[in-house]
């Protein structure tokens, strides 16, 4: 028999050689040489990316911490928005020298502008730096927040009893770390007793998540001493309290780690934890059991290699609905980049080829951000023994993405702690995604604060769920592929036509009131108001939709032109089962949502 002419047998071959040829070559990145940001040396510790001048383009700040004045002054570099950076050189945020490991970046007093957090070790104070809407900065020199000195590390902004302004936490080696509570935008009160600031461990950073899915971000902390120590992970109890968490092997495994990075890597709705460990120990990943426990994966890959590992971060940077992960090697080692298998095994699979992988470099912090706002998101990886940064273009994508920036009203201006869900066919399954917009990400790394999410084939996003916090969110059907978004708290999302965004461009029009009584059984009343007409037209076009928990829509309360005025409709939800559901007030682009509890 000629096994040739078997049809069986060649469709085996052709499987194994794509089997092969995707693991080999699942990747394409260009390894950007020439530019400042590329070749200015330096100590680095950190990298975090932010749109400084609100121009569209994601800029960067560049941690350094070296022993000697010359590198242990930060660099700021800003996107041209041709493919170049230029260099700030002017100002204290990059003249002082400081010795820094890493930095955080929000705007903490929600005046629309990206501010500065620097932590600082060997006992230097820390540093806050205002944004002041012209690319310079001015050095906020009063309060504890920059006056407690400190062994600090890493640092991330979090509001984490939900009113609306962002607080913060900083982590301190050999002594306790430091917790600040932001009381009014200006004024950041200390908080110095209860967890997680009440015990001394050798912290070196530090990352927020809500892993528990109550609305409530919660706490990550890795300890570093060799040859090992436990990590550290706080549950928030939503009345500006901490509950240490002291069983499950998230909290036990003895470690010497650098880094903890969350993310929903098996696309299941919650968040699970990577853990980037040093002293040529192998990393860790834990799986989120959507109970409040965590199970460690013991095989594959990704938790199979002894390495000195750094930091780790998320991203689909092949755009196929699934997040993939970098993590970060120094000791002049290579980089490790794993790709995800996705449905319905999700296996993360190391890439072998290419320079992202390959080059031998003393890296600590690595961040992704789509700099050339084509789709994609692109790397940034932060090198320490005055080797030249590097930087790596992705030239990945085939498949299709969406990205969209936030705007908070009601929660923080940078909306930091929002989660964001869309529903789309990809492969012939119909997946759900889940981001959490965050501050830091493994050690000292911060990533593009616009959200990103491949689509593989899809061109259409069935569902997205935005989840501005407990009690206020937004749904959004067929939305489109390929395009950049922008989503203002309660007033929907638009496509970006410019690239330039006006962050301050914020529509009015529409006001939606929280419905009473609530919880209600069977019966409850909604009003809303309709401020202005649209466009000077004496009325405008307005819906008033419910959807349950998975998005769908069960109701229809408003489907007409309004005139100026206002208004109240009830909602009669007799033939529905109890549970969470959400009513939607809708006109043209204008959209706000909220939450509401049917009891009976």
């Amino acid at each position: 028999m000629n096994l040739f002419t078997n049809t069986w047998y060649i469709k085996l071959i052709l499987l194994l050689v794509i089997i092969c040829f995707c693991k080999a070559f699942p990747q394409s990145f260009t390894k950007i040489t020439d530019g400042g940001f590329v070749n200015d040396g330096g100590e680095s510790f950190g990298v975090s990316w932010a749109d400084f001048n609100n121009d569209g383009y994601q800029d960067l700040f560049i941690s350094n911490g070296g022993s000697t004045p010359v590198d242990s002054v930060n660099f700021i570099y800003i996107n041209n928005g041709d493919g170049t950076y230029s260099k700030v050189t002017t100002g204290e945020i990059v003249t002082l020298a400081e010795k820094s490991n890493g930095s955080t970046i929000a705007d903490y007093n929600n005046d629309g502008f990206a501010d500065v957090f620097i932590t600082n070790r060997d006992d230097e104070n820390n540093s806050l730096f205002l944004n002041n809407g012209d690319l310079t900065f001015t050095k906020i020199t009063s309060g504890d927040i920059v006056n407690n000195g400190g062994n600090s590390n890493g640092s991330a902004w979090a509001d984490y009893n939900n009113d609306g302004l962002l607080d913060l936490f900083v982590s301190n080696f050999f002594e306790a770390s430091f917790l600040y509570e932001n009381q009014d935008g200006n004024i950041f009160n200390a908080i110095t007793s209860g967890h997680p600031v009440s015990e001394v461990n050798t912290s070196i950073s530090c990352s927020w998540g809500d892993y528990n899915n109550d609305g409530y971000v919660d706490l990550f902390v890795p300890n570093a001493e060799s040859p090992g120590k436990a990590n550290l992970l706080y549950t928030n109890n939503g009345d500006g309290s901490f509950t240490k968490v002291l069983t499950g092997e998230i909290v036990t495994d003895i470690r010497a780690s650098m880094g903890g990075s969350w993310g929903d890597y098996d696309n299941d709705g919650d968040l699970d934890l990577f853990v980037a460990n040093q002293v040529n120990s192998v990393n860790d990943l834990y799986i989120n059991n959507n109970n409040g426990t965590f199970s460690r994966l013991d095989s594959g890959e990704v938790v199979s290699e002894a390495s000195n590992s750094i930091s780790g971060s998320w991203v689909d940077y092949d755009n196929d609905g699934d997040l993939d992960l970098f993590v970060t090697n120094w000791q002049n080692g290579k980089n490790f980049l794993y790709k995800n298998s996705g449905y319905p095994d999700y296996v993360l699979s190391k890439v072998t080829t290419g320079a992202i992988v390959n080059d031998e470099e003393n890296t600590m912090g690595g961040a992704w951000a789509d700099f050339d706002n084509d789709g994609d998101l692109d790397l940034f990886i932060a090198n320490r023994g005055n080797q030249n940064n590097s930087f790596y273009r992705n030239d990945n994508p085939v498949n299709n993405w969406i990205i969209i920036s936030f705007v908070g009203i009601n929660s923080n201006k940078s909306a930091i702690g929002t989660r964001v869900k869309i529903k789309a066919s990809i492969n012939g399954n119909s997946t759900w995604q889940m981001r959490e917009i965050n501050s830091q990400s493994g050690y000292n790394s911060q990533g593009d604060p616009r959200v990103h999410f491949g689509l593989g084939g899809s061109q259409i996003i069935d569902s997205l769920i935005i989840e501005w916090s407990p009690l206020s969110v937004e749904i959004n059907t067929n939305v489109t592929a390929n395009n950049f978004y922008k989503a203002v708290e309660g007033n929907g999302i638009s496509i970006i036509t410019s690239v330039i965004e006006d962050k301050q461009n914020i529509p009015t029009g529409l006001q939606l009131f929280q419905n009473y009584p609530n919880p209600f059984n069977p019966v409850t009343n909604i009003q809303y108001a309709v401020n202005s007409p649209a466009n000077g037209i004496g009325e405008q076009f307005v819906s008033i939709k419910v959807y349950d928990v998975l998005g769908k829509e069960v109701a229809t309360l408003v489907n007409e032109n309004k005139p100026v005025g206002n208004y109240e409709v009830r909602f009669n939800a007799g033939d529905f089962p109890s549970g969470i559901y959400f009513y939607q007030l809708k006109s043209g682009n204008i959209l706000e949502s909220k939450k509401m509890i049917l009891l009976k």
